[in-house]
């Protein structure tokens, strides 16, 4: 056997016993080592190729019993009533979504203007109520409107909807 450090021949087999190398003098116990584990590495492959074996074998035994079953078509028209109870369900889900989104949609008739308004220095939701609407408490109409939260604040050049609602 060659050396792997200095490859130089005549070596003894220095992967079963440890060796240091004549010429290089090297020491090649490492390689016994290396050996070893290889030989584990092949062992737990061996062995989890036999548990892949029987797994597979197992799944072939479950495949066969499901398909020699004797109220298979039973299961298949239970399987059937399923499929077509969810098709029903979806689409009974599906109309109530149109309806829902059509609630959402404001309606065509009805008489809504709406403004934007922009902001100015000193200006807050009760002030801008009671310009438009001539009652401060509809600050609350006009947060709604916005998507504003209680405390959020407006600045200076922010953009609002004012919604009115005319006759």
């Amino acid at each position: 056997m060659n050396c792997p450090v200095c490859d130089k021949s005549g070596l003894p087999d220095f992967t079963s016993n440890p060796t240091t190398c004549p010429q290089c003098n090297s020491d090649l116990s490492g390689f016994v080592v290396i050996e070893k584990g290889k030989l584990k590495f092949h062992q737990i492959l061996n062995r989890q190729k036999w548990l892949l074996l029987l797994i597979v074998i197992l799944i072939i035994i479950s495949g066969i019993s499901l398909i020699k079953r004797p109220n298979n078509q039973k299961y298949i028209s239970e399987v059937q009533l399923k499929d077509s109870t969810i098709t029903a369900l979806n689409s009974e889900l599906k109309q109530k979504e149109s309806e829902i989104q059509q609630l959402k949609e404001p309606s065509k008739t009805s008489n809504v203007i709406e403004l934007k308004y922009v902001v100015k220095k000193g200006d807050n939701l009760s002030k801008i109520a009671y310009i438009f609407f001539n009652n401060w408490e509809m600050y609350k109409t006009i947060q709604e409107d916005n998507n504003l939260k209680p405390g959020d604040l407006i600045m200076p050049k922010d953009t609002l909807t004012i919604k009115i609602k005319s006759n």
